[in-house]
């Protein structure tokens, strides 16, 4: 917290633009603090350190590298006019650091800060004064061990201006709303939360834009800053400490509504966790578009048979084609995501907010540890259980049996999503994983459908040709009723009793492989605890009557399945007309020989999130093959 000293110092300050606080210290301290190096040096005569927007003679300009990340000046000597060095003196550490200006929306500024460059003064340039805008920080470097104290950032205004508090991520209890900066009148304090910090300027307490023109803002970002905003040389620490700020100004109009999604920052989803194999791993992104393909409608009512016509991602980015519900769920905005994954014993647990901070660990991997992408793209899924568009990316070059974090970033850098985890299978591990298609595009897990470990991204001829012919089948079943015309249900039509019978077949006819019966960790105790599993060879597979029009196909491998949860086949019914007269097994009878549930009671434990315990978590626990 700033502390102030007087009621005529808070009126200095509020005429100049920053703290000018008395300095009381020992005379001996007074001594000794003259002797200090040249790096903490006084500003050239006539410098009283108001900001400029060039740097001295002596500091480095700014400049854009091809990443696009602005690197500040990296160091802040000071000698006299006559070129030898002078004497320092302790000061405010706004009139010792020196001025970078904020000009370019869209660009990451870098400040590496150190004991040669301990603090940098940042503004923003005009013709953003007067709009709202939020800054993003993110911690990318810490000294070794992380034993070097946080650097500070302090933000002042010209007069006394009451923003709106900052954002926090949800990670510490907080909401995309509310925020715990520290400060009064013209001065306030960003707090570090995990290595990530914000701050948005030009909003009322109501999340409207100001009703008057916003005044200009200045981060102070510096190590060594006391509590009085005196530059003090012991607190400076050693090594380097990295700082990534970057902003985005919105053109709300005064008294408009501040869409604080479209800032960016800590993102309240999680990457989705496909699954594992010993070697690679399959991860898809939050959901980033919900939407479906069109719904039939009467008289000309036509399911879309075994394979679905999906809508064009990429055409609804570029707004030549419209979403059914246009609305990125992403970090607010149609950025696209890639992923970041790390080894959970490698991950800085200190900066775990912190994008750079996370892929700056990553290049301290070695090749051998480093992660590779062996295949990414983006499709419509219904992974999860909500229909909608994902990235997704295979990683290949993982250790088997290895805990492994994965975190999703969007393209500006700064927006990330909260981290989910997931642990590799065991080194005989033989089943390949299995992407997401137009004829079952709810799978995305390992399946025993070849007996080569290569990722599959079309589903074998012989499976797909028993797929498509069920649901050819079932379509005419379906289709006997009215559809569309006369409602069995006023919550689903026969669009949605069709897709759930999809969801089983695919589910039966590509079973899912089990791993190691492991205990899971960091669940529910009353859950459950470990996989439900059956163990499936040549001699007994699961399904013994799969027959296509090119023979009957076989699982070439011996595997472990995970279980269908039961939910997948009451779903079905549910959906369904009863005329069709669905039956799926008991709980209390024979129902555990062909899928997974928690309890003898039908209203808990199928599977799904509404009835208790997911088939899956974000610690990449798996008990059951199926929805949400």
């Amino acid at each position: 917290m700033l502390r102030w000293r007087s009621e005529a110092t808070e009126a200095t300050m509020r005429r100049s633009g920053r703290p000018r606080l008395r300095l009381r210290l020992p005379l001996v301290t007074l001594f000794l603090l003259v002797l200090l190096p040249l790096s903490l040096g006084q500003d050239q005569a006539g410098n009283t350190g108001t900001e400029t927007s060039t740097s001295t003679s002596s500091t480095s300009s700014a400049s854009v590298s091809s990443s696009t990340v602005r690197t500040s000046p990296t160091f802040l000597s000071r000698s006299s006019s006559s070129g030898t060095s002078t004497a320092t003196t302790t000061r405010s550490a706004y009139e010792v650091a020196p001025t970078v200006l904020l000009a370019d929306e869209g660009v990451t500024y870098n400040f590496t800060l150190n004991r040669t460059a301990p603090a940098f003064l940042a503004h923003f340039a005009n013709n953003v004064t007067d709009r709202a805008l939020g800054v993003i920080l993110n911690i990318g470097q810490l000294a070794p061990n992380g034993s070097e104290p946080l650097p500070k950032v302090i933000v002042t205004t010209e007069d006394n201006y009451l923003p709106h508090d900052g954002r926090r991520s949800r990670t510490s209890g907080g909401s995309a709303r509310t925020g715990y900066n520290i400060g009064e009148g013209n001065s306030w304090q960003i707090v570090w939360d995990n290595g990530f910090g914000n701050w948005t300027h030009g909003v009322d307490r109501n999340w409207n834009v100001a009703n008057h023109s916003a005044v200009a803002p200045r981060l102070l970002i510096g190590r060594g800053i006391n509590d009085d905003v005196i530059l003090d040389p012991t607190l400076i620490g050693a090594g380097n400490v990295t700082v990534y700020l970057g902003y985005t100004v919105l053109d709300t109009p005064p008294g408009g509504y501040f869409d604080y999604t479209k800032v960016g920052g800590i993102d309240a989803t999680h990457p989705y966790f496909g699954d594992s194999s010993a070697t690679e791993a399959l991860v898809f992104s939050p959901l980033r578009l919900a939407d479906k393909p069109p719904q039939p409608k009467y008289p000309n009512y036509t399911l879309p048979g075994p394979e679905l016509s999906l809508p064009d991602f990429k055409a609804i980015l570029n707004g030549s084609e419209a979403a059914n519900n246009n609305t990125f769920l992403f970090g607010g905005r149609a950025q696209s995501v890639t992923f970041v994954v790390l080894p959970t014993s490698s991950t800085p647990s200190e900066l775990s907010n912190s994008a750079a901070a996370i892929r700056a660990e990553v290049a301290l991997l070695p090749p051998a540890d480093t992660p590779t992408v062996n295949s990414n793209g983006s499709m419509w899924t219904t992974v999860g259980g909500t229909a909608g568009f994902r990235d997704y990316v295979v990683f290949g070059n993982l250790k088997p049996s290895t805990n492994y974090t994965v975190w999703a970033v969007g393209a500006d850098g700064i927006t990330m999503s909260q981290p989910a985890w997931f642990t590799t299978k065991q080194a005989t591990f033989r089943c390949p994983l299995l992407l997401p298609t137009t004829m079952c595009p709810g799978v995305g897990y390992a399946s025993p459908l070849s007996d080569s470990p290569s990722t599959l991204s079309a589903i074998p001829q012989e499976y797909a040709d028993f797929i498509a012919a069920s649901l050819q089948a079932f379509e005419v079943s379906v289709l006997t009723g009215a559809c569309g015309r006369d409602r069995y249900s006023f919550v689903s039509d026969c669009a949605d009793c069709y897709a759930a019978y999809r969801e089983w077949l695919c589910r039966l006819v590509l079973p899912q492989c089990a791993g190691d019966d492991v205990a899971f960790v960091d669940v529910d105790p009353s859950g459950p605890q470990s996989p439900y599993r059956l163990d499936r060879t040549l001699e007994s597979p699961r399904n013994t009557n799969i027959s296509s029009s090119t023979g009957t196909p076989t699982y070439p491998i011996d595997y472990f399945e995970l279980m269908p949860c039961i939910n997948t086949c009451t779903r079905v019914s549910q959906l369904c007309p009863s005329s069709l007269q669905w039956n799926c097994p008991r709980r209390h009878f024979n129902a555990n020989e062909s899928y997974a549930f928690v309890t003898g009671n039908n209203a808990l434990g199928d599977g799904s999130a509404n009835t208790g315990w997911p088939a899956t978590d974000v610690y990449g626990n798996r008990w059951c093959n199926g929805l949400l």
